[in-house]
């Protein structure tokens, strides 16, 4: 899918580095970026993420290059509008970066499983203002709802895993609207998510900010046999709460806890389950979509988190990716699963 990857600090640097080819670019949010770019943009598919991964580290400035090979088809679409996509009956392996801000998000990702190949392995991120260099559909109500769907024949290694487990569940999410729940167990959202916190932990609303609490204590989409899909509340108005994904209505759910250790074992175990379902050789580089959530709640330890999932390779192993606003695979073969606070890895040929 990708014949190489590279880090430049700037688009100076890029344009500096980059003459030929078609490349895929990861952009840090805080990274400078002309408006020439993208006016003049011939060569360039990619998005904007908090934060962007290469080697042990994490970049809030920067850019990842990722060149495409002769091997990779791309089509830019409109989350609102996809009708179809013509993979070839061969495509093994699926990129995609869809727009996180798009109310369409999950029928996006329904009409997208449809068109997926028999055993086709998916994966992707939500980031902000993806671009390319042809337009994803003509009607100007559609701006903002461009992603990037990249195919290849090439097979993949895909690992998904979150490391979070229950604190109290389970619950009814009674009342719901896209990203927004209203009422759970036929109560405010917010009092019920603030009085099981409170009950099981010392953390109090009044003296600590919602986000900071959030971040430690995500909703888990109850599912049969399965692991939870988790869901990060975002804000509160008092009374409703505002999630990082959509919740459909009487969703059972959970209120997860997490540790830092148990977090990290989880990234290395997406990590080996990755490597075990790579049905080539030799792999090329480990491709990383991690949410920013996640990265807030490790702090100083998720370089700790990037160690270890590399800890499985060689040495030289090149990784690289984003710290994503929604995690995308389809690790089950039942669907495409738009995640929070998960860790997806991809092993590229």
């Amino acid at each position: 899918m990708f014949e190489k990857v590279s880090f430049y600090a700037s688009v100076d640097d890029l344009h500096v580095n980059i003459q030929t080819g078609f490349y895929l670019l990861l952009i840090a949010e805080n990274t400078p970026i002309p408006d020439s770019f993208f006016t003049e943009n011939t060569r360039f598919i990619g998005g904007f993420f908090p934060s962007v991964l290469f080697g042990k580290e994490h970049y809030n400035e920067g850019i990842i290059a990722a060149k495409l090979s002769d091997l990779t088809r791309v089509y830019s679409v409109c989350m609102e509008h996809l009708s179809i996509i013509p993979f070839p009956a061969q495509s093994h392996s699926i990129f995609t970066l869809a727009n996180s801000d798009s109310s369409h998000m999950e029928p996006f990702l329904e009409t997208l499983y449809s068109f997926l190949p028999e055993h086709a392995k998916l994966i992707g991120g939500a980031g902000k203002n993806i671009f390319s260099y042809e337009k994803s559909c003509h009607k100007e109500a559609c701006w903002g709802e461009c992603a990037l769907v990249l195919a290849s024949t090439q097979k993949i290694g895909l690992g998904v895993k979150h490391g979070w487990e229950p604190l109290v569940s389970p619950f009814i999410a009674n009342s719901c609207k896209g990203r927004m729940v209203e009422k759970i167990n036929f109560k405010d959202a917010f009092s019920v998510y603030k009085d099981a916190i409170e009950k099981y932990s010392s953390l109090r609303f009044h003296t600590m900010d919602f986000e900071e609490i959030a971040q430690k204590y995500p909703l888990g989409i109850v599912r049969y046999k399965k692991d939870f899909i988790v869901r990060a509340p975002i804000q509160t108005d008092g009374s409703s709460l505002s999630l990082a994904g959509s919740l459909d209505e009487n969703s059972v759910i959970a209120i997860l806890q997490g540790t830092k250790t148990k977090l990290i074992e989880a990234a290395k175990e997406a990590s080996q389950n990755a490597l075990n379902n790579f049905e080539n050789n030799a792999p090329s580089s480990v491709l990383l979509i991690s949410c920013h959530a996640r990265f807030l709640f490790l702090g100083d330890d998720f370089n700790q988190e990037l160690e270890t999932i590399l800890s499985l390779y060689p040495p030289a192993m090149p990784l690289w990716g984003a710290l994503s606003l929604g995690e995308l695979a389809n690790d089950n073969q039942e669907g495409i699963a738009f995640y929070n606070n998960t860790c997806v890895i991809g092993v590229l040929p």
